[in-house]
């Protein structure tokens, strides 16, 4: 396998501290609030409530929680507690030796990497990803979903991406993936972020950018892609089935606001 650059750090990527709750110094810097998450799927009932008044009172204002879809008691526990339900996350695998590919060619689409001058072009594009993603269905984070999306491409372009593949119709970038190593696994690609701008989408084209980025990570001696998309993200389902990805998990995810402790009178 090629020797690929360590895996860069982005949002929700960079944990600090240690117990049962990590503080994530990326988002903080980003949003502006503490931010903190759960270390595990599996979450101690007994104690739930004295962790959550332990990370109050060191600082944390938001922490993210992942469950297994099944897991319907913990669930039930966090929503008690005020936690908020933002994504359904649906992991997704492909063997490599099964992938299909399209043909760019006969959409009049030309595939390449990331050209120096394209990242301001591809800013307005990942711009449309930000309303499926988390962030923007908690209304506190939604007024920098769109602004979180810019920073994802043009960083992705600069590193966080191993490769970042644009579709090009004429000379114009119409969408984009980016592809990275899989920390999880050497043997493992992964797709972080795809986009088709809006005035070319239902052509296509997304199937182009997957069927691209797979024949990059055989390239790069890579046995197996995982990607992750939302449940509210249907057209991306479809895309990843008709490309016989098999889900691999199915998450919930969850934004906990931890209401800062009443002052005395």
């Amino acid at each position: 396998m090629a020797t690929l650059k360590p895996l860069p750090r982005g949002p929700g990527a960079e944990p600090r501290g240690v117990r049962h709750i990590e503080r994530l110094d990326w988002d903080t810097e980003f949003f502006g609030v503490q931010i903190g998450r759960f270390a595990r799927t599996t979450l101690p009932r007994s104690r739930f409530t004295q962790i959550l008044r332990s990370a109050r009172s060191e600082g944390i204002e938001c922490v993210y929680l992942e469950l297994d879809a099944d897991n319907v008691d913990d669930a039930a526990l966090v929503s008690a507690h005020g936690f908020e339900l933002v994504d359904v996350r649906i992991l997704l695998d492909l063997d490599l030796k099964g992938a299909t590919c399209a043909t760019a060619a006969a959409l009049g689409v030309d595939v390449g990497p990331a050209r120096d001058e394209d990242p301001s072009t591809l800013v307005p594009i990942a711009e449309r990803s930000a309303r499926v993603s988390r962030y923007f269905a908690d209304r506190r984070f939604r007024r920098h979903a769109a602004r979180l999306y810019r920073r994802w491409i043009v960083e992705a372009c600069r590193g966080w991406a191993d490769v970042v593949l644009v579709a090009r119709r004429e000379g114009a970038p119409v969408g984009f993936i980016s592809c990275k190593r899989d920390g999880a696994s050497a043997e493992c690609g992964k797709i972080d972020l795809v986009c088709v701008d809006p005035r070319h989408s239902g052509q296509g084209i997304g199937s182009v950018l997957v069927s691209a980025a797979l024949e990059w990570f055989r390239r790069h001696g890579f046995r197996r892609v995982r990607v992750v998309t939302q449940g509210r993200n249907l057209a991306a389902l479809r895309l990843y089935e008709r490309m016989a990805f098999r889900v691999e998990r199915v998450s919930l995810f969850y934004h906990g606001w931890l209401r800062p402790r009443p002052r005395p009178r």
